[in-house]
């Protein structure tokens, strides 16, 4: 599981804050090699609500 929001950031632990990442790709979330971040997509998006 991955925090969409950080909880330390101020985002709570529960499911509306919470996605599925394998090790690999959590691995590469934050300071990792990848620098990737998640988001929620917004309205905009082809996938509205669904992470990024």
């Amino acid at each position: 599981m991955h925090h969409i929001t950080e909880w330390k950031a101020g985002g709570p632990t529960d499911i509306s804050n919470e996605d599925l990442a394998c090790d690999a790709c959590h691995a590469l979330v934050h300071e990792g090699p990848g620098g990737w971040q998640t988001r929620v997509a917004p309205t905009e998006s082809e996938y509205p609500g669904r992470t990024d």
